[in-house]
């Protein structure tokens, strides 16, 4: 997924609840949006997807594509229901910032204050660490240590979790991390003196106007509910339905696109949120050692070409994927909810519908240009290609090549397996030099791969040693 940097937070006016019910419909003559997202899903394999987006605070576009369901070929429409996965974290984290207004817990305090049972080697971990993904727990995706086939409660989740040693000291490096959320979820329980779900509904959900909003529980009934789909080799399948409702703060939630669009406004009023809360919540977190890092707390902050971006994506193992991308100094926002995962074709997919709305804010959109540096590029290759193939890269940062897990290194290899032209298209020095993971980047460098019929575009991020800091590719 692309995860990135800066935002300071832009006021744009509160959207009323009229708006936000208008442009519900695809109009009776499909515009150029319906027919690229159109062929974008047939291309994809995509079963059904819905898009909402806002512009200056108003709901401008929002509209179902293909099937809710395959069974009973039922349309997707704004209105279709869907998993949003990883996105849940941030309402996590609106919801302890809101206890943090209310003076009953303070980001920095420690988890063991509130978890007396946490082991000893995470009473060092505090809630901002958590929420910023700077607290070193072991990742249970990563550790395959949670089944999706039970339940867990409180004590029992603690304990799965407890034997695993910290990856690193908290504070000191940033890693993705799905086990801290459910941890903040029992915080939130014993701050509040509230269950979980009841919180979340009574001071976020409900203010505003999130309706058709709520956690998943299998075994219940959810009108307008999509189905989930895997890919498996071609062949479209169930999802898995079944969510423990001990990781929900992490991952549990149920959602529309037109809720999604009334929850927009958070990042861009007081409605929910205090400023000073906002200010916390949009900071690049800051490491141990002073080096900035894209997370803000519950979220990820990005760039492209100067356009600063809000985001977070989400996916589960039931088949859905989703994708919320902001653009505050642009004052548009586009959502995405799909019934499979396609992570990064549905990262694509959203940045595409973007420039629609306003300016190019996709790689897809930038010409081939003579490359000024072919023996560079020669070398980006060929780090690729170490990459693919489980080497180091002389070229490649080692803070960044540890993030690279190998379902990605297979993705490079099959990308490479036939490749045709690795085309450049730009480089950009930026005037303010940023750092990650202690890294300052001086460039980005910008490539469209060509493999068979396929077009993948690549982005690297260059340090002032001329190592790469961070790279991402999407497919088109």
């Amino acid at each position: 997924m692309n995860y990135l940097f800066r935002v300071v937070f832009v006021l744009i006016v509160l959207c009323c609840p009229s708006a936000l019910a208008q442009s519900t419909q695809k109009p009776d003559k499909p515009d150029e949006v319906d027919q690229y997202v159109e062929a974008f899903i047939k291309k994809r394999s995509i079963p059904g997807l819905s898009l909402a987006v806002v512009r200056d605070g108003k709901l401008v576009k929002a509209a179902g594509y293909g099937l809710a369901n395959l069974e009973l070929t039922v349309p997707a429409k704004p209105e279709t229901i869907y998993e949003i996965g990883s996105i849940s974290k941030h309402f996590t984290a609106e919801a302890i910032l809101l206890l943090a207004e209310d003076g009953k817990l303070k980001l920095d305090d420690s988890l063991s204050k509130y978890l007396s049972d946490a082991p000893d080697a995470w009473k060092g971990i505090t809630l901002r660490q958590i929420l910023a993904h700077t607290s070193g727990l072991k990742d249970w995706e990563a550790a395959n240590a949670l089944s999706y086939r039970r339940e867990y409660t409180a004590d029992e989740f603690i304990k799965l979790m407890s034997p695993f040693p910290l990856d690193f000291t908290p504070g000191e490096k940033w890693a993705y991390s799905n086990t801290g959320y459910p941890l903040l979820g029992m915080v939130i329980e014993r701050a509040s003196g509230k269950p979980f779900e009841e919180f979340m509904t009574e001071r976020i959900f409900k203010p505003l106007g999130m309706n058709a909003t709520r956690f998943n529980h299998p075994s219940h009934i959810v009108p307008n509910h999509a189905g989930g789909y895997v890919d498996e080799g071609g062949v479209l399948r169930k999802g898995e339905p079944l969510r423990p409702q001990v990781i929900a703060p992490n991952g549990g939630m149920l959602t529309t696109v037109l809720d999604m669009a009334k929850w927009e406004q958070v990042f861009y009023t007081e409605r929910l949120l205090k400023r000073s809360s906002l200010e916390q919540m949009l900071a690049p977190v800051r490491l141990n050692s002073g080096a900035n890092f894209n997370s803000g707390l519950g979220l990820f902050l990005d760039t492209f070409r100067g356009h600063r971006l809000i985001l977070h994506n989400g996916s589960t193992v039931a088949g859905y994927s989703a994708v919320f991308y902001s653009y505050p100094d642009d004052k548009l926002t586009v959502i995405v909810l799909c019934n499979i995962d396609r992570g990064n074709a549905v990262n694509a997919l959203a940045t595409r519908v973007a420039s629609f709305y306003g300016p190019k804010m996709t790689i897809s959109a930038l010409p081939e240009q003579p490359d000024p540096a072919p023996g560079s590029s020669k070398r980006l290759l060929q780090m690729l290609s170490d990459i693919s193939q489980g080497k180091e890269s002389d070229l490649l940062s080692k803070e960044w090549a540890r993030f690279i897990p190998p379902a990605t290194k297979a993705k490079i290899a099959d990308q490479l397996r036939d490749l045709n032209r690795f085309a450049f298209l730009e480089t950009e020095t930026l005037e303010k030099k940023f750092d990650r993971l202690g890294t300052t980047v001086t460039q980005i460098k910008r490539y469209k791969l060509l493999s068979g019929q396929r077009t993948i575009y690549y982005t690297f991020e260059v340090a002032e040693d001329g190592r790469v800091a961070r790279l991402f590719f999407e497919e088109e």
